[in-house]
């Protein structure tokens, strides 16, 4: 199925000012001497049906992957041509086959170490985690955010307390993190918790072996000794390895970049439905059709789980995460089953038919081609 159409372009636009700092850092630390920076004389081939353990056997053995920018790749069996969408997918790919085998959660996740793995992979993550970000803009933005600052910066590094609450927040159920709001807002507010609340974050703080009665004084400072023990204390030794990792000379970034303008970044790039609208660029349309087609979209990512919309994202961006580009949209006349949605990840660009009379239709067909790994295959030039 010829879904994914690579195209070459030269710049994208910017959308997020914060995440256009970022960027003009990462780019100028690319330029840095002591990086020794050469450009590919080939492209790096992976088997996408094996991407962890390709990606992971590529940086253990051939440390010449660390100077090379931009870095060029192609998956085997796909002939795709590398202007930035397919390094992004290939780093995408990954982070997610990496997710199974070394983290646990559901929302938000953290390290895992299990009988039989091999603990020497830890220090190739921790590469794999800074240098992935400064050849794509890339960040694995599913690893709670505690974690991925002490892989980056040590598990020494000091993390403020409301970054620590949000992050233990998003962790839990969204259920459990209603729970939690509303508790801290009573207690806030001057306001006793009542016996019901209190019971359910008993129930709650259980399940992390905290088992101390919270109440409106101490309801604050109980969260935060269930989150530092959560993310900075349960797997240190992981994370210290993790972060033993990371090259010396990219800490020289990390080491200019505060874990606050860190947050902000992993924030931004988190896909929402909100946040996707917004790098939305609406085309000039040539009829009504085109409009219409164009609603169906806007409405179908107003309406995405979470799931579907990175998958979405990584449709039609090659990334799983908001970067720094806008999603434009282009349409075309096709009908019966030819009729399917055309990314071209390098440009950022979705072709949509406009031979949709319905949004059901339109939405069935979206997520049938969002659950198919075939999507995402880059099979045309």
């Amino acid at each position: 199925m010829h879904i994914a159409i690579i195209i070459d372009i030269s710049l994208i636009p910017i959308m997020f000012l914060k995440q256009n700092a970022v960027d003009v850092m990462r780019q100028k630390f690319l330029t840095n001497d002591e990086l020794k920076v050469t450009i590919p004389l080939g492209v790096r081939r992976f088997d996408r049906n094996e991407i962890y353990n390709d990606v992971v056997q590529t940086y253990v053995d051939d440390c010449s992957i660390l100077s090379e920018y931009p870095l060029k790749v192609s998956f085997i069996g796909e002939p795709a041509v590398d202007a930035g969408g397919v390094c992004r997918e290939m780093y995408s790919c990954f982070w997610e086959s990496a997710y199974l085998k070394h983290f646990d959660g559901e929302t938000l996740l953290i390290p895992a170490c299990r009988p039989g793995d091999d603990l020497s992979l830890l220090t190739t993550l921790g590469t794999i985690v800074s240098h992935g970000f400064l050849v794509s803009g890339i960040l694995p933005i599913r690893v709670a955010f505690p974690v991925l600052a002490s892989i980056l910066y040590g598990p020494n590094i000091e993390i403020s307390e409301q970054i620590i609450l949000e992050s233990f927040v998003d962790y839990i159920a969204v259920h459990e993190g209603s729970l939690l709001r509303t508790a801290i807002a009573e207690a806030e507010a001057g306001r006793e918790l009542s016996g019901d609340l209190t019971v359910q974050l008993i129930t709650l703080f259980s399940r992390f072996d905290h088992m101390e009665v919270p109440t409106a004084k101490s309801i604050r400072r109980s969260v935060l000794i269930v989150a530092e023990h959560l993310f900075m204390r349960k797997s240190l030794g992981i994370m210290h390895t993790m972060h033993s990792g990371v090259p010396k000379i990219h800490k020289l970034f990390w080491g200019k970049l505060s874990v606050s303008k860190l947050f902000e970044l992993f924030k931004a790039m988190n896909a929402t439905a909100s946040s996707m609208l917004k790098i939305l660029e609406e085309p000039e349309f040539c009829n009504k059709a085109e409009q219409r087609v164009f609603n169906f979209f806007a409405t179908f990512i107003g309406s995405c789980h979470n799931n579907d919309l990175r998958s979405l994202l990584r449709f039609i961006t090659g990334s799983s995460v908001i970067l720094n580009n806008e999603i434009s949209v282009s349409f075309n006349s096709l009908s019966g089953l030819a009729r399917r949605p055309i990314s071209h990840t390098c440009s950022c660009l979705i072709e949509l038919s406009t031979s949709y009379m319905s949004y059901p239709e339109f939405e069935k067909e979206m997520l049938t081609v969002l659950s198919s790994e075939s999507a995402f295959i880059m099979d045309a030039m």
